[in-house]
């Protein structure tokens, strides 16, 4: 499995509620391959949810977020 798919999936389970605690691989994120990977599986809003409950530092840059926010309304 490749780095950034497997930092979707450790993402993934903390926006699902399956992971308490922020996973650490979080630091290495390439937030544009994981919203690229979040679209084609349909799990913008999914993902969206868990982005709300990051710290500031481990966001997504804000043209990226407000790319996310916009499809994650629809």
């Amino acid at each position: 499995m490749l780095k950034q798919q497997k930092i979707f999936f450790d993402f993934l389970r903390f926006c699902i509620g399956s992971a308490k605690e922020i996973p650490d691989s979080l630091k290495e994120a390439d937030w544009k391959e994981l919203y690229a990977i979040a679209k084609k599986q349909f799990l913008v809003g999914v993902l969206f949810d868990g982005i709300k409950k990051l710290p500031k530092e481990l966001a997504p840059e804000q043209k990226l977020l407000m790319q996310w926010i916009c499809n994650a309304r629809m």
